[in-house]
């Protein structure tokens, strides 16, 4: 009796977050593993890494970003191993920042807004 309701407990603890998260712009590449995402008006609306290099990262949240709508306005590449990519759709503004982290590990983080500049959620 005990174990199920510490199993409820947490399952509803757990749907809860998940429920308040906000939802991705677009479906993110199988191997990218969200580890942080922000409170309203935070920064970045998550951060996280994919096992795979940066070029390939790329490639991969292009094509999900394209697959999902967004239309692709510039890349910015800052430093070496560092790009923002800028993305648009409707009346929202989709900013992706890709790094390399290491051989065969890239990291990433994105946020939104509003063409005006208002962040969304």
């Amino acid at each position: 009796m005990v174990r199920a309701f510490a199993f409820t407990a947490a399952f509803a603890a757990v749907s809860a977050a998940a429920a308040g998260r906000a939802a991705a712009p677009f479906a993110l590449p199988t191997k990218a593993k969200v580890s942080e995402t922000a409170a309203e008006g935070g920064g970045w609306t998550a951060s996280g890494e994919i096992g795979v290099s940066l070029k390939q990262a790329q490639a991969q949240f292009a094509s999900k970003a394209a697959a999902a709508g967004w239309t692709h306005l510039h890349t910015i590449p800052v430093g070496r191993d560092r790009t923002l990519e800028a993305w648009t759709r409707g009346g929202k503004e989709l900013t992706l920042m890709l790094w390399r982290i290491g051989p065969g590990k890239s990291g990433f983080s994105y946020g939104l807004s509003s063409k005006a500049g208002r962040r969304n959620e």
